[in-house]
């Protein structure tokens, strides 16, 4: 993914990145496409991903990707590390009705409601089985935090 090495300022990682269009269907109903910021490396996976979930049904109104590079922290033994995002290796989908939970605990105002919300991403769904077709974790999964909106090439 690197071959220059692992970036370790904003102006490297940048230098793997690419925008795209993928499909989405707004909130009323409308269909459109949403820009979404990744690595170049797996840009088709989410282009590709996104058009089988909405194909089936499954209905993406927002999606986001590359977030500044060393903005985004996770906690890990030892200190920080920068999150997937931050090397344009993860995508947040629907964050509104896909929140994270630490200790079954919201940690924000999320509507993570599956069953009733058809935003709410479950483990059955068309969006999950596409980007884990293409080898890629889900929050979801996770075993000490869910994060429901969050998938990542890395598995993290």
């Amino acid at each position: 993914l690197f071959p220059g090495g692992i970036p370790t300022t904003q102006a490297q990682a940048e230098a793997y990145l690419t925008t795209i269009q993928v499909p989405i269907t707004t909130k009323s109903g409308n269909k459109s496409t949403a820009s979404v910021t990744v690595h170049e490396a797996i840009a088709q996976d989410v282009y590709n991903a996104c058009v089988a979930a909405q194909n089936a049904g499954f209905k993406i109104y927002e999606i986001g990707g590359y977030r500044t590079f060393g903005t985004d922290t996770a906690g890990k033994s030892g200190g920080l590390s920068y999150s997937q995002h931050c090397y344009g290796l993860a995508v947040d989908i629907n964050s509104t009705e896909n929140g994270q939970f630490k200790n079954g605990v919201a940690t924000g105002n999320w509507f993570y409601s599956p069953g009733t919300n058809e935003y709410s991403i479950t483990s059955n769904s068309a969006l999950v089985n596409a980007f884990k077709k293409a080898g890629w974790g889900w929050g979801g999964e996770w075993n000490s935090s869910k994060d429901y909106m969050h998938f990542s090439f890395m598995g993290t």
